[in-house]
């Protein structure tokens, strides 16, 4: 099975449903297909994506540092965890050292204090687009998906990111809604600026697709 993708649709199709002459335009818009990929898979969706976590475990320290935490980088942290917290004091609405402060328990998974922080953003921005995502992010840990998906079509209002689509997809393989995650990892993918994670979630929605068949 092959898979063609139309970029102005946002569309992919397996070949095998095109005639011969026109398995490179699209059915929808007559626009050029481009090849996407070929996967054959035996795995649920469930597997699918649950081997997708384990390769893209949500670490926003390594994302915004680019390292990982050793003991000398901890302690930084734990310095910066000192000012964020002083700053918050002196400025009760610095929603910057909280969401440092949110990302930061999030990666450690302590969560009640991640929770704790991001809620304390919305209160001051109920439209804080990187809180509302955060908060996603805590209840897809805790495997809470309908409440997941709240806080991100609340995010998506103020930022259309890979991320926020990324995480939309992910709820929606866990809610038994295929076509819909698919839809959602196509735009991520779309907007992606890196290409590893351009050619990840290329990947995850060729097998997702190729669990249908």
């Amino acid at each position: 099975m092959a898979l063609v993708y139309c970029t102005k649709c946002e569309l992919i199709v397996d070949d095998r449903s095109l005639l011969p002459k026109f398995k490179r335009i699209c059915p929808k818009c007559n626009e050029k297909l481009f090849y996407f990929g070929k996967e054959t898979v035996s795995l649920s969706p469930e597997d699918i994506i649950n081997e997708y976590d384990k390769t893209h475990r949500y670490n926003p320290i390594s994302d915004l540092t680019g390292k990982v935490e050793t003991i000398h980088l901890r302690q930084s942290i734990d310095l910066d965890i000192i000012e964020c917290e002083d700053s918050i004091k002196h400025d009760p609405e610095n929603i910057e050292a909280r969401l440092y402060l949110a990302r930061l328990y999030l990666s450690r998974f302590d969560l009640p204090k991640s929770v704790g922080y991001f809620y304390e953003i919305i209160k001051i921005n109920p439209d804080n687009a990187q809180a509302n995502k955060g908060l996603s992010d805590v209840l897809i840990c805790k495997r809470e998906y309908k409440k997941a998906l709240g806080f991100l079509k609340k995010a998506l209002l103020k930022e259309a990111s890979s991320e926020i689509y990324e995480n939309l997809g992910i709820v929606h393989v866990h809610l038994e809604k295929i076509n819909k995650a698919i839809s959602y990892f196509l735009k991520a993918y779309k907007i992606a600026l890196s290409k590893t994670k351009k050619e990840d979630l290329k990947k995850l929605v060729s097998q997702l697709i190729a669990s249908k068949t």
